[in-house]
């Protein structure tokens, strides 16, 4: 999954009169002409991606820590006061390999607010030009927490493969801008969730910037889960759908 920068993200912005956002590996229904919606990819400066390891062979796959029936359903709906207990993909580096296994490890969403921004707070990341073009859009930060309930992952643990980002959708039903989604980094206003901090510690603070069409309003969150490793991904057609309340 590669990231690219904000503002290159800004100038396609531009030719296709809709705001960059990353997307997860499911694939996107297709937005509105109003729906800020298009694809990002990746500046060292700012964003720090997945470990890139090359396995001396085919990567293996451990066993997962966690029943299924731990897990919420894919497909199901739930409240935002609810939490969501997912799987994510990690990797292991492999001494005798050398290279890396891809295992799945339980993890919880908590959602914490969403609060109201402004393209002026963007200022210090975003050029004038980009600036004038999310003005266009009503702003909103997006908080919720990642957290493993099994603690910290093993000292050999490289990351997880990724932390998942949300799509967003607002009241109107349009799939709004999932977030400029900035690894390990990003404006302090709404900084994203740091992969070892979560690798490291068992808990890490999310954050995605949330661009709406003027007048519309953040309606409900969806974890489309990933497929690192070439995993079958459950969520993929069956998302997690999380309502806001």
């Amino acid at each position: 999954m590669k990231f690219a920068s904000p503002v290159a993200a800004l100038a396609a912005t531009l030719l296709v009169g809709s705001l960059a956002a990353c997307s997860s590996d499911s694939t996107d229904a297709e937005a509105s002409p109003s729906s800020p919606v298009a694809e990002a990819s990746s500046t060292p400066s700012q964003m720090s991606a997945t470990p890139s390891v090359t396995p001396s062979e085919a990567p293996a796959e451990t066993s997962a820590p966690v029943a299924v029936g731990d897990l919420t359903a894919a497909g199901s709906e739930v409240s935002t006061d609810d939490p969501l207990n997912v799987s994510l993909r990690t990797t292991i580096y492999n001494e005798v390999t050398e290279g890396v296994d891809y295992g799945d490890v339980a993890a919880t969403y908590t959602f914490d607010a969403i609060r109201e921004g402004s393209a002026d707070d963007l200022s210090g990341v975003f050029g004038d030009d980009d600036i004038a073009t999310l003005s266009a859009y009503d702003i909103a930060y997006v908080d919720y927490t990642v957290s493993l309930p099994g603690g910290p992952l093993p000292e050999a643990a490289t990351g997880v493969a990724e932390i998942t980002e949300l799509d967003v959708y607002d009241t109107a039903g349009a799939r709004a801008s999932g977030g400029f989604v900035f690894f390990d980094g990003g404006p302090d206003i709404c900084a994203y969730a740091s992969q070892m901090e979560l690798v490291e510690s068992g808990s890490t603070k999310a954050c995605q910037i949330v661009a709406l069409t003027k007048g519309e309003s953040i309606d409900k969150l969806e974890f489309a889960g990933d497929s690192a490793g070439d995993a079958d991904n459950p969520y993929e057609d069956s998302p997690i759908v999380w309502v806001v309340n």
